[in-house]
């Protein structure tokens, strides 16, 4: 009885948390680890926190990370449920509130990156998004979870910071092979 009226409390704080929407943007001190379905521990938890507001200050871009049950419960496919939490909640910083989400439904292991339109889509656009889901899948499939949203952060912030310099990740582009005129004969 008592772990019932545990998980119902949880659950309720779950629902508070992912559905009461922010009154004004992001500020320093503000929540980027949304981790409702208990899958860190307190001071794993606690690190990625503190890691995910460090690099979201310093490049004035948030980078969140969002676990759920399920994610019918927000929108008929993953991606339109990080889309409905991340604009739902007011996420993101400065006028554009630029950021990046990751959401993981741990009903049937869904995810999704969510990557809002502009000063965020500078420095993780679409092919960039591969490169960041190539980061944390690996671990996603070992179940290691902490592991995981560790390597999203990291990678974000080298990519932040590639783009900071300049250099955004790109595909490479290949240079078709032109014949030569010995060659096309």
């Amino acid at each position: 009885m008592k772990k019932r009226i545990c998980t119902c409390l949880l659950a309720l704080l779950a629902v508070l948390l992912l559905t009461v929407p922010a009154m004004a943007e992001q500020t320093p001190g503000d929540t980027f680890i949304y981790d409702t379905e208990g899958m860190l521990t307190d001071s794993q938890w606690a690190a990625l926190e503190e890691e995910a507001d460090r690099i979201s200050w310093q490049y004035d871009c948030a980078v969140y990370i969002v676990t759920i049950r399920d994610y019918g419960e927000y929108a008929g496919d993953v991606y339109e449920a990080a889309y409905t939490i991340y604009n739902g909640q007011d996420f993101g910083i400065g006028g554009e509130r630029s950021g990046v989400l990751l959401l993981m439904s741990t009903w049937d292991r869904s995810y999704a990156l969510y990557v809002r339109d502009g000063y965020a889509k500078s420095m993780v656009g679409n092919y960039a998004q591969t490169v960041l889901e190539d980061s944390f899948l690996g671990y996603f499939g070992d179940d290691d979870w902490y592991g995981g949203f560790n390597a999203y952060l990291a990678t974000c912030e080298e990519m932040f910071q590639q783009a900071a310099d300049g250099h955004p990740v790109l595909p490479s582009l290949s240079r078709p092979h032109r014949a030569t005129p010995s060659e096309s004969l």
